[in-house]
C-alpha cells in the first residue's frame, strides 16, 4: 500500500444527448518517473492454453462450426534454434536458418491440412506414419507432450472422427501461444500497486497465421529498462521516458535506428523501406499504398539473403526473397556478399538509435491524441499512423491488412472500451479509461464506450500535455493496489459476465 498516496482515481458518468453513456475512469501518479514497461513472462502452460482455447472454441462457434475442437500449444522463445533441437527435419527446409516455432508451426500445420491424424481422448497423433512429413509430426507432437505443451479442447466430450476432420480449420484452430498473462495475476505476483495492458498484440487469427508470428506476440516499440526489445514497425506514436525522468511523445520508425547482428552493425536509414533496392527493408505494411492491401511476400530477389526478425531475435533466414511477412516482423534484403550469416553465433539483434539518445522505458501503441497541450487526432491521423485494420469486405479481407486487423477505421463513430497513457500539466502520469463491452455485444444498462475523438477531447480538456491511446477494447485494464479498477469488456457471448483477458505487456509501478 506504499504508493497509496501517490495514486489518486476518479470515476463519473458521462450522459450524452442521445442518453447513451459512458463511465470514466482517470487514475493520476505524481511521480510519473516510477512508470516502467515490462513483457511479461507466464509459464503457466495450463492457464494460458485453458484461456486461449477457451477464447477461439467461442471464435469457432461464431463463424458457424457446429461441434468445435482446438490445438493449442505454448511457444518457446523465438531465440530458440530448430537445429538445437530437431537437425534432421531441417533437410527438406527451404531456410538457412529457422526458429524453433517456424518449424513445429510449419510441420503441424502440414499435419493437420493433410488429415493424416487422428484425435482419441484429447490426444493428436498421426494416423500413418507413411512419409517423412508424418514421422517429422509426430516426433514433435511426443516432444510436445513430453513438457505438457499441447492440449487439444473439444466443445463436446468425443467427436467423431469425421466430425473432427470437418470441424477443424488448420489456419484457425491449430493455435501457437505466446507469452501472455493475467494482469491480475502478474501484479499480485509481482508486488505492482499500479498495473495496466500496453501495446497491441496478436490476438485475431489474420494476426497470427504466419510461421513466424504467436498469438500474443506484442508488436511496436518496446524499451525495458534501457534495452530496446523490440522496434518501432510502423509510423506510430510512443510515450518514451528519457535516462533523466522526462517523459516525450514522439514517432519513431525503423529509418531512426541502427541494429547490429553478430558482429556487423547496419543502419537502416540507408535501407530503402518496402521497395525494391539494393538494400531493402520490409515490413507488413508493403504493398499497402500502391495496391490497397498488405502483398504478405517480398519480391522475388536473386542474390539477395533476407533476414526475418522479431522482436530483437532472428527467426529465419532465407535467399532469393519471396519471404512471407509477419505481421510483427521486418526483413532485412541485402546482397549476399554483404553478410554470411552464421548460425552456430547469437541470434539476437541489438537496436540503438541513430540520434544516439537513449531512453529508460518506451512503449508504442497509437494513434496519438494530444501533443503539447493541443488536440493532435484527425480525420487523417490513423492512415498517418499506418493503421489498415478492418476490412468492409469482411473477415477475408483481414489477411491482407495490417495488425491491428480489427481496427476501426473512424475515429468518431465506433465507440469501444478505451484505455489512454498521458502527462500532466504537473508532470503526473495519467490513465484515462472508459469502460464498455466486446463488439457484437448489447451494451443495454453497460457503459457504451467511447470514440477516440471522445478520448482526446476527454484528454484535452483535462489539460494533458501528452495523450496516447493505448490497446483497448477487451484487453483494456487497470490494476490498482492488487484490485480491479476497470471493469473490463470481454464477455464472450455471455451478457454481464466478464472475463480478464491475458495480454503480452504491462506498464506498472513496483512497490518497495
Amino acid at each position: 500500500m506504499i504508493f497509496e498516496q501517490q495514486m489518486s482515481y476518479s470515476r463519473e458518468k458521462i450522459i450524452r444527448e442521445d442518453q447513451s453513456y459512458y463511465n470514466l475512469v482517470e487514475l493520476r501518479l505524481k511521480d510519473a518517473s516510477r512508470i516502467d514497461f515490462e513483457k511479461v513472462e507466464n509459464k503457466n502452460f495450463k492457464e494460458k492454453l485453458f484461456d486461449t482455447a477457451h477464447l477461439r472454441l467461442l471464435k469457432a462457434k461464431e463463424r458457424g462450426v457446429e461441434k468445435p475442437l482446438v490445438i493449442v500449444w505454448a511457444a518457446y522463445g523465438h531465440q530458440i534454434s530448430a537445429a538445437d533441437f530437431f537437425p534432421e527435419l531441417l533437410k527438406s527446409c527451404s531456410e538457412e536458418y529457422l526458429s524453433l516455432n517456424a518449424l513445429i508451426k510449419e510441420k503441424m500445420k502440414a499435419l493437420i491440412k493433410s488429415k493424416n491424424y487422428i484425435i482419441r481422448d484429447n490426444k493428436l497423433r498421426v494416423k500413418a506414419l507413411n512419409s517423412e512429413s508424418a514421422r517429422a509430426a509426430q516426433k514433435i507432437i511426443s516432444f510436445l507432450e513430453s513438457e505438457e505443451r499441447i492440449k487439444v479442447y473439444q466443445s463436446e466430450s468425443e467427436l467423431s472422427q469425421e466430425e473432427i476432420y470437418r470441424s477443424l480449420d488448420y489456419k484457425r484452430d491449430l493455435i501457437a501461444v505466446g507469452e501472455i498473462a493475467y494482469p491480475s495475476n502478474y501484479s499480485r505476483e509481482h508486488r505492482y500497486p499500479l498495473s495496466f495492458n500496453g501495446s497491441y498484440f496478436l490476438l485475431e487469427e489474420a494476426d497470427w497465421e504466419s510461421k513466424y508470428s504467436l498469438l500474443g506476440d506484442h508488436y511496436g516499440l518496446l524499451i525495458c529498462e534501457g534495452e530496446i526489445i523490440s522496434p518501432p514497425l510502423f509510423k506510430r506514436s510512443t510515450l518514451l521516458k528519457d535516462q533523466n525522468n522526462n517523459w516525450e511523445l514522439k514517432k519513431p520508425f525503423l529509418s531512426d535506428l541502427s541494429l547490429k547482428l553478430q558482429g556487423k552493425k547496419f543502419n537502416l536509414a540507408n535501407f530503402e523501406v518496402n521497395k525494391e533496392a539494393e538494400f531493402s527493408l520490409y515490413n507488413r505494411y508493403f504493398g499497402v499504398e500502391e495496391n490497397k492491401k498488405a502483398l504478405g511476400i517480398t519480391p522475388a530477389a536473386a542474390d539477395k539473403i533476407e533476414i526475418i526478425i522479431i522482436d530483437n531475435q532472428v527467426v529465419g533466414v532465407k535467399s532469393g526473397g519471396e519471404n512471407e511477412i509477419a505481421q510483427n516482423s521486418l526483413i532485412l534484403s541485402l546482397p549476399a556478399a554483404e553478410f554470411e550469416f552464421d548460425p552456430k553465433k547469437s541470434k539476437k539483434v541489438e537496436y540503438s538509435f541513430n540520434s544516439g539518445k537513449k531512453y529508460q522505458s518506451a512503449l508504442q501503441a497509437g494513434p496519438l491524441l494530444v501533443e503539447d497541450f493541443k488536440l493532435r487526432l484527425a480525420q487523417d491521423t490513423l492512415k498517418e499512423e499506418e493503421f489498415f485494420g478492418a476490412d468492409p469486405k469482411g473477415k477475408r479481407g483481414q489477411f491482407e491488412r495490417v495488425v491491428p486487423t480489427d481496427y476501426a477505421a473512424d475515429i468518431d463513430q465506433t465507440r469501444a472500451a478505451r484505455l489512454a497513457a498521458g502527462i500532466s500539466a504537473e508532470g503526473e502520469f495519467c490513465l484515462l479509461a472508459v469502460e464498455s463491452v466486446n463488439t457484437g455485444m448489447e451494451a443495454g444498462n453497460e457503459s457504451s464506450g467511447a470514440t477516440l475523438l471522445e478520448m482526446a477531447e476527454l484528454a484535452h480538456k483535462r489539460n494533458y500535455k501528452y495523450a496516447l491511446n493505448l490497446d483497448g477494447g477487451g484487453s483494456a485494464n487497470i490494476q490498482y493496489l492488487y484490485g480491479k479498477l476497470l471493469k473490463t469488456a470481454d464477455r464472450r457471448g455471455l451478457p454481464e459476465v466478464v472475463y480478464e483477458r491475458m495480454v503480452p505487456v504491462l506498464g506498472f509501478i513496483k512497490q518497495t
